[in-house]
């Protein structure tokens, strides 16, 4: 049913289609509505992303400090003081398990003795990961050098961008 006032939409000029508002058939009034409210509806369902994701991401977060520090990763940061205790930074702190049986290990030793505080720098210098090859490689695989430090696939940074190029 058409509006009294209207008898065709005034944006198509069709009777095809219900009266919804303003001289406007339902379809030309849902156009209009949603390039008038677009940013809004967006800010609102990013919101809602955004809101969704944290609240995933916390969930992660403690499933993952459960796992791998059977829920004492946070006792540790307090006890430390939320400092490294290498250096002293309180920037981008991790938990390291002194013995080396943390993640990936078959039996994990989450006590409160074996787990100190590090920054990701104190923590790559204590796994010596700072200047060292790729797993699986002592030397370049292409030149056989171990003077410059390696980029991926057992290549050093060189070699590696040679392999791109090519």
């Amino acid at each position: 049913m058409w509006n009294w006032r209207y008898e065709r939409c005034v944006s198509c000029d069709t009777t095809a289609r219900r009266h919804m508002a303003k001289g406007k058939c339902s379809y030309c009034y849902l156009v209009d509505y949603r390039t008038e409210h677009a940013a809004k509806i967006s800010r609102l369902k990013e919101s809602w992303r955004k809101r969704n994701w944290r609240h995933v991401q916390e969930q992660l977060k403690l499933t993952r400090e459960e796992k791998h520090f059977a829920g004492k990763r946070g006792a540790v940061l307090e006890r430390d003081g939320y400092r490294c205790t290498q250096c002293g930074s309180k920037k981008q702190l991790v938990v390291h398990h002194k013995d080396g049986n943390g993640r990936g290990s078959k039996q994990l030793n989450n006590s409160m003795r074996n787990l100190k505080t590090f920054c990701r720098a104190c923590h790559a210098r204590e796994h010596n990961l700072l200047n060292r090859w790729a797993r699986n490689f002592d030397f370049c695989q292409k030149c056989g050098t171990t003077e410059r430090t390696h980029n991926a696939k057992g290549l050093c940074w060189r070699c590696y961008y040679i392999v791109l190029q090519e």
